[in-house]
């Protein structure tokens, strides 16, 4: 017994170290606060691309001020992080699934079946279609590119029509995209050394 109490503080101390590790090293300002501009860096780390506006706001709402993230908001924030990656890599599963023809474009019948699977079952209408590709589809090419999904997802199932929609659009991809990786949830972040930087890794 006191053999697993030691190794549940070992662990502990070392959760602790590394939360510690991630706020000194994204915290280039050294306030002892993760700003909007940080929390970016902190972000791409994991995405290991640059994350937009949306999925800075969703970990910034940690903060109690919306605006910085304190280092007891950081384990929480982090949690924040795993949702916006395992709902990446949802988006991209199912971006992958109905692009058919591989043109990397979802054309109306496609994203209809898209939005269908994500709905549970419940399709768009044709109006429905219309209204996102009016609203979502940025380059004006008629479908929707990866990079136009988030939005295309966000008219379509933010219909204040429809009161059963009661979750944000983060909280629905995250949640679709966790119920995909059950087996590959923990709750470490590991900061790992890359030649003079680090990068955080959630897995």
């Amino acid at each position: 017994m006191p053999q697993k109490s030691n190794k549940r503080l070992q662990a502990a101390k070392v959760k602790k170290e590394t939360y510690d590790e991630i706020m000194t090293h994204y915290d280039a300002t050294g306030d002892a606060l993760i700003d909007r501009e940080e929390a970016k860096s902190l972000i791409k780390a994991l995405l290991k691309e640059e994350p937009d506006e949306t999925e800075v706001d969703f970990m910034m709402k940690i903060g109690h001020d919306h605006d910085t993230i304190t280092r007891q908001e950081l384990p929480m924030a982090l949690a924040r992080m795993r949702a916006i990656r395992s709902e990446r890599d949802y988006l991209h599963s199912m971006f992958a699934k109905f692009d058919v023809d591989e043109n990397g474009a979802l054309e109306a019948g496609q994203l209809k079946n898209l939005l269908t699977e994500i709905g549970e079952g419940s399709p768009p209408t044709d109006e429905d279609i219309t209204k996102i590709l009016n609203q979502a589809d940025q380059n004006s090419s008629g479908a929707i590119e990866f990079t136009e999904l988030y939005g295309a997802i966000t008219v379509w199932y933010l219909n204040p029509a429809d009161p059963n929609k009661r979750l944000s659009v983060g909280e629905l991809l995250a949640e679709k995209g966790a119920e995909d990786k059950e087996d590959s949830k923990k709750d470490e972040c590991e900061v790992k050394p890359q030649k003079s930087r680090y990068a955080c890794v959630i897995s």
